[in-house]
C-alpha cells in the first residue's frame, strides 16, 4: 500500500491529439525522491481509482511533476479534465527507472510511441543535464501523424544539443520522408 500525498494541478494543456500535458505541484519530499528518469507515480482524484503515470519531468528536487495523460474517455479522463488548482493525491515516485549510468559512452537508442514519450522525455532531459553522456543518443518516436506528437516544440532544442530525433508515422502526410 502506498502513502498518499497532497498535490495540486498547476496546469493541464493539450500536448497532442489525444494527449494532455499535466503539471502537478507536489511536496518537496516527493520531488526529492524522484531520482531516476523512468520512475512513475500513482495519481488519484476525488477518491476514484488510482492510475499509474510515468513522470515526464526531469528527476530532481524542487520542480513540479509532469505527465502525459490520455484524454480518451476512460478512467484516466478524470485526470484529463481537471482544472488548475484541483486537489489530487500522488504516491511517492515508484520503480527503479532506467539505469543510465550503465550506458557509459555506448550509443543509446530510445524507442517509444504515444504516451510512452513521457519517460523518454525524462531520460532526454536527464541526459542533457549531465556533464557526461553517451556518445550518441537517438530518439525514435512513432505516432499516427504529426498532430499526435507531444512535446514536438522541444525537439529542435534537443537536436541542437546533440539528440538525434527521428519520427515515424503510421499515417504520414503526403510527401513525408
Amino acid at each position: 500500500m502506498h502513502e498518499w500525498h497532497d498535490g495540486k494541478v498547476l496546469s493541464l494543456t493539450n500536448a497532442a491529439k489525444g494527449l494532455d500535458h499535466l503539471v502537478v505541484s507536489v511536496p518537496e519530499t516527493l520531488t526529492a525522491a524522484y531520482t531516476t528518469a523512468g520512475q512513475y507515480t500513482r495519481l488519484m482524484v476525488q477518491g476514484r481509482s488510482a492510475g499509474i503515470y510515468a513522470l515526464a519531468s526531469s528527476p530532481g528536487p524542487g520542480a513540479p511533476f509532469e505527465y502525459l495523460v490520455k484524454n480518451d474517455g476512460s478512467v484516466v479522463n478524470a485526470i484529463a479534465s481537471l482544472p488548475a488548482d484541483t486537489a489530487l493525491k500522488s504516491s511517492e515516485p515508484l520503480g527503479h527507472g532506467f539505469p543510465l549510468e550503465q550506458v557509459g559512452a555506448r550509443p543509446l537508442w530510445l524507442l517509444g510511441t504515444g504516451s510512452g514519450l513521457a519517460p523518454l522525455r525524462a531520460v532526454v532531459r536527464a541526459l542533457l543535464n549531465k556533464h557526461e553522456r553517451p556518445a550518441k543518443v537517438t530518439l525514435l518516436y512513432g505516432a499516427r501523424n504529426e498532430v499526435h506528437v507531444p512535446f514536438a516544440n522541444e525537439f529542435s532544442d534537443w537536436e541542437k544539443r546533440g539528440i538525434d530525433v527521428r519520427l515515424t508515422f503510421s499515417q504520414p502526410p503526403p510527401g513525408w520522408k
